[in-house]
């Protein structure tokens, strides 16, 4: 995405967490220090890779911060006085200005549902997965080949997931399967309200989620209207 994308665009540095890492933790950081200190800060005590990344920059050198995680019904990484908690709600809340705190992009279950789209009918292959299959879920999408490797994902591909993400995220919304326009895509399929869609329909229900990834909605935001029409224009569903 950042070779295709914003090469020619924007000055970028991606941080690669480990794998204890979360968003829970960086949240849990800010709370307790009241929200007084910078995310980047933060990011950069959480991880030794963004320590050596971030050498010689300050928060001021940084216009915009996107999060992108992975789906974590558990909260295992939390304070126990917060589990018993939406905390997630309060995540997005937290997490929902590029130019502030950052802006959050969650995927469900995980990244690799980019792995479930199919280019023929511009759709994820499946609609749901059980919470319970964890890390079992890597496995299973391995061996879809289309988007198998993630470095080598073209442009067109990108605009495919693009138009099978923004049909997700409106069956899981709205229960339709039309595409909406751009201002109904910002104004009703954001992030926070996929989230209460997933929680109220799915997850309290069937400890299951609609399989979505968040970074195609995130590359249609951050190209804004002009990207959205040429995306959907190429669409031959």
């Amino acid at each position: 995405m950042q070779e295709v994308f914003f090469r020619e665009v924007a000055e970028t540095i991606v941080i690669s967490f480990p794998a204890c890492g979360n968003i829970y933790m960086i949240w849990n950081k800010l709370r307790e220090n009241n929200f007084s200190i910078d995310v980047i800060d933060v990011v950069r005590e959480m991880s030794p890779e963004a320590g050596k990344l971030l050498e010689g920059y300050s928060s001021r050198d940084f216009s915009e911060v996107y999060l992108f995680f992975d789906y974590d019904a558990h909260n295992n990484n939390l304070p126990l006085k917060y589990r018993s908690r939406n905390v997630i709600r309060e995540l997005l809340d937290t997490f929902d200005n590029e130019t502030e705190n950052g802006k959050l992009y969650i995927s469900y279950p995980m990244v690799e549902s980019l792995r479930e789209i199919h280019s023929e009918t511009e759709d994820y292959r499946n609609f749901y997965v059980s919470l319970d299959v964890g890390e079992a879920y890597k496995r299973e999408v391995a061996e879809e080949l289309e988007f198998r490797d993630f470095r080598r994902i073209s442009r067109e591909r990108w605009e495919v997931a693009c138009r099978a993400s923004v049909k997700r995220a409106r069956l899981i919304v709205d229960y339709k399967e039309s595409i909406p326009t751009y201002r109904e895509f910002l104004q009703n399929l954001t992030q926070a309200k996929i989230y209460e869609a997933q929680w109220e329909r799915f997850v309290c229900f069937n400890r299951v989620v609609g399989i979505l990834n968040g970074i195609p909605l995130f590359l249609l935001e951050y190209f804004k209207e002009s990207f959205w029409n040429y995306v959907m224009s190429c669409s031959g569903k």
